[in-house]
């Protein structure tokens, strides 16, 4: 995927969200060209269905740019 794929699917996830409650980042940590961040999310959905998530964003980079981003998920 690249940059413009990548922010469609962003766009297109925001475009879900009916309210945006709150987030928290609870941690973060570089390792080398690795960086990791721990988030949780409250959201309420188009359909009216709210979710607290937890995310990990786990992200590669090169020459001080993402080259590989990968997220995973939780319900809170």
């Amino acid at each position: 995927m690249g940059k413009a794929v990548n922010r469609q699917a962003e766009l297109d996830f925001f475009a879900c969200v009916k309210q945006f409650h709150g987030a928290e980042i609870l941690s973060t940590t570089v390792s080398g060209d690795v960086s990791f961040c721990e988030i949780t999310m409250d959201i309420t959905f188009q359909n009216d269905y709210r979710v607290k998530m937890a995310q990990v964003a786990v992200r590669r980079w090169k020459d001080d740019k993402i080259v590989n981003e990968r997220f995973y998920y939780n319900k809170a």
